[in-house]
């Protein structure tokens, strides 16, 4: 009796820690600045949340160590950018926006082709494990730990035997570092979607940003021309990129 009692007592404490809340410091390529990204996960569902703001046209600027100014300018709301999960299907169902005031809600098949490797580092006093995947145009590399066995992680990672804590590109240009964890979490009151959003395919997504990227690049333009002829003889150098930098480089996989 006394063994069987161990095993009922050990059994649901181990189902309990599947619950929790991860957060990370999240940079993508087409970001200046890290972000706070948190994912609520369970057994059976995660959902990843980043860049929330009460305003709709969240500018940031912030002065570098050379002096220089580093600015972002990012459209979301209150609710932020979701990615919702589930243990059973391919499928995320992304939130994201591409104009300030219009989220936007898409379906993204994404499947992770892992290759799992021995080699191990402790992450946040937890054993983790390396893992290779190509998405979509880069090669990353993820650490997670079995021992928090659920096949989620941030942004669009999931699918290894457990959490993943770490992710970068083989470039650096996209950064994904944990830093903090909380386990045994029985309820997350997240919201990723308020039922204002304009649901489209992903190709049509895409299609908006790089839309809305030239539409922002002009605008510059033209500030600095009317600048410029205000004060002929003011010298105004303007640096722009001629593409737009993003994360995923292919609409495939």
């Amino acid at each position: 009796m006394r063994k069987l009692f161990i095993i009922i007592f050990i059994l649901p404490a181990i189902i309990y820690a599947q619950n929790g809340i991860a957060v990370y410091d999240i940079k993508l390529a087409e970001d200046n600045f890290y972000f706070t990204g948190k994912l609520y996960f369970g057994e059976t569902i995660s959902t990843f949340v980043s860049k929330q703001n009460n305003s709709k046209n969240w500018n940031i600027k912030k002065k570098e160590s050379g002096g220089e100014y580093a600015f972002e300018r990012v459209y979301t709301d209150t609710i932020g950018h979701t990615i919702t999960s589930g243990i059973k299907s391919s499928m995320l169902e992304v939130r994201d926006f591409c104009e300030a005031g219009k989220p936007i809600l898409y379906q993204d098949k994404v499947t992770h082709h892992w290759k799992l490797y021995k080699e191990v580092k402790i992450i946040a006093n937890y054993k983790c494990h390396k893992a290779t995947t190509n998405f979509r145009g880069r090669k990353y590399v993820a650490w997670y730990t079995t021992d928090i066995p659920v096949n989620f992680g941030p942004w669009k990672f999931k699918g290894l035997p457990g959490l993943i804590l770490e992710v970068t590109d083989k470039s650096k240009e996209v950064l994904i570092q944990l830093t903090n964890l909380s386990l045994n979490v029985k309820k997350n009151n997240v919201k990723s979607k308020n039922g204002e959003e304009n649901q489209v395919v992903y190709s049509n997504f895409v299609l908006c940003l790089e839309e809305s990227w030239k539409k922002s690049l002009q605008a510059t333009k033209a500030k600095f021309a009317k600048l410029q002829a205000k004060h002929p003889n003011l010298e105004i150098e303007l640096e722009t990129v001629q593409k737009r930098v993003v994360t995923e480089l292919s609409i495939t996989e």
